[in-house]
């Protein structure tokens, strides 16, 4: 095609102009790339670690009423693991968990972690994500083995083998104090700076006084977390069916309001922690005997900052009502549930009072755990779409402008044109066709640009415990392009510089032949 040929040695001719101009559109380009590589990849991020923090990517909790009338995270049913593997066939595994509030001591020093119990027979979730720093998954997974962090096993000088005494409160309050030995010490640096402990499922529900078969939830696992919402949806419908009882998250208000008692524990905890220089771990611990107890949990690890009453799936037995959302730091405060103080009734389940021996299931996902670093994460892309639309005004109208003086410059080269023959509609396609190679070339050079600098990035490391923990990789920030989203920017690129040389590009092909000649002769 012959406007395709002139087209391209017209591009060809002016070599700074061009050049100029492609500098221009990789320059945004460049932008462009690097805030979208670097979004998605801190959303990744967060989905991998939210999985890591929450046990799963789908989270099946159950809240039983006890017969004093207290609810406690608590789920007894043995038929229920059996439905959900029945209902969910993708799932790469279905496994009970439970977690606790604890504090770690050794010698004269403590901390404050959760604990979580892990069945190690049916993890695929942990034994394939968490990286070894010290000792290796035999030991790890051995009777009364804690796996605990690199900087928590630092903090208090521990050597494989070393024994600590766990504290913590039973599912009724009571205090209990047992003995672990360190198995193995997890990267948690490249966990996005988790705080969490990991201790066999049987030897912690032996702990909180749990009897044989009951567990707090069942975590899923699946090979695609993005279809997490999906599987939950399917799932809640399955579990319906079958003729169990799954509630909703009762309002914040009033979760918090009947959780008073527990959540003043809580902030009374954390003061003790603020002056004893223990305030910079993610949850929040167990309360002192003047505190009646633990306090309810948020979820682990979400930035700076601590827990907030009404967290997912703590033990609590001051605590607060089902389902209340903590207001907490990082990503939230999971959404979850708090138990243990008050009586069943209205603020539980914000429906009729639960008859003992009755269990209420809630289901969870990482997108909804994802909290408040999903709403950030939304704003980051905003923004990114505004420098987007930005980028691309300021290009579009560069390139006009330009177009109009080549305009002035080739009037007498057209009217040669038209004379010998070429009508209007060659004479715009080829400016038209000028646009797109400048275009396509500054967009492959923007992106071939931003893949070594997004790359050279991504190795600078990041501190975990900072308020990017959760949304790093690694302890660093994760880059990942995508083909789509290039493919979406070089088109975006290419119809607004057509646009921008359609103006321009009109008004050449309507110039006569005459007066063109005349007006440069």
């Amino acid at each position: 095609m012959i406007q395709l040929t002139m087209a391209l040695k017209n591009t060809l001719r002016q070599p700074r102009r061009s050049a100029l101009l492609g500098g221009a559109i990789a320059f945004g380009v460049v932008i462009i790339s690097l805030a979208g590589g670097f979004t998605s990849g801190m959303e990744e991020a967060v989905q991998s670690n939210v999985t890591l923090f929450s046990a799963g990517h789908v989270l099946v909790s159950g809240i039983a009423a006890s017969e004093s009338g207290r609810a406690q995270n608590r789920i007894s049913d043995p038929a229920l693991a059996a439905k959900v593997k029945e209902i969910l066939p993708e799932a790469v595994s279905v496994s009970p968990t439970a977690q606790a509030q604890s504090t770690v001591i050794f010698g004269s020093r403590e901390q404050q972690l959760r604990l979580r119990g892990i069945d190690w027979s049916t993890d695929r979730l942990y034994t394939q994500n968490l990286i070894l720093a010290q000792g290796d998954w035999t030991s790890a997974v051995g009777d009364r083995a804690i796996i605990l962090g690199a900087q928590s096993a630092r903090r208090f000088g521990l050597g494989l083998g070393d024994s600590v005494i766990v504290r913590l409160s039973t599912m009724s309050g009571q205090q209990n104090a047992t003995e672990y030995k360190l198995g193995a010490v997890y990267d948690d640096a490249a966990a996005g700076g988790m705080t969490t402990a990991f201790v066999p499922l049987g030897a912690l529900l032996e702990d909180l006084n749990m009897k044989a078969g009951q567990y707090q939830s069942l975590a899923v696992f699946l090979p695609d977390a993005a279809r997490a919402d999906a599987v939950a949806a399917k799932l809640a419908a399955g579990l319906k069916a079958a003729g169990f009882e799954l509630r909703q998250a009762a309002a914040r208000g009033n979760a918090a309001s009947s959780a008073s008692g527990g959540a003043q524990s809580s902030a009374a905890g954390a003061a003790r922690r603020a002056r004893s220089g223990q305030g910079t771990q993610s949850t929040q611990g167990t309360g002192g005997a003047d505190s009646g107890g633990a306090t309810s949990t948020s979820f682990d690890g979400m930035g700076q900052g601590g827990a907030t009453s009404g967290g997912f799936g703590g033990v609590a037995p001051g605590g607060a009502a089902f389902g209340g959302a903590g207001p907490g730091s990082g990503l939230g405060g999971m959404g979850g549930m708090a138990f243990g103080g008050a009586p069943l009734g209205g603020d539980f389940s914000r429906g009729p009072a639960m008859a003992a021996g009755t269990t209420l299931y809630r289901i969870s996902t990482v997108t909804e755990l994802s909290g408040q670093m999903g709403a950030v994460l939304g704003s980051v892309r905003w923004i990114g779409v505004t420098i987007f639309a930005i980028m691309l005004v300021l290009t579009a109208a560069g390139i006009t402008n330009t177009y109009r003086m080549v305009l002035m410059e080739r009037t007498r080269e057209i009217g040669m044109l038209r004379c010998i023959g070429f009508k209007r509609r060659d004479i715009f396609r080829t400016f038209i066709f000028e646009a797109i190679f400048i275009a396509l070339a500054g967009s492959l050079a923007g992106i071939a640009l931003s893949l070594p600098l997004g790359f050279a990035a991504h190795l600078i490391p990041f501190n975990p415990s900072g308020s990017l923990g959760s949304a790093l990789s690694r302890g660093r920030l994760l880059f990942a392009p995508s083909l789509t989203s290039y493919v979406f920017v070089i088109a975006c690129v290419m119809l607004a510089s057509v646009v921008a040389v359609s103006g321009p590009a009109r008004k050449a092909s309507r110039l006569l032949p005459v007066e063109a000649m005349r007006t440069t002769a």
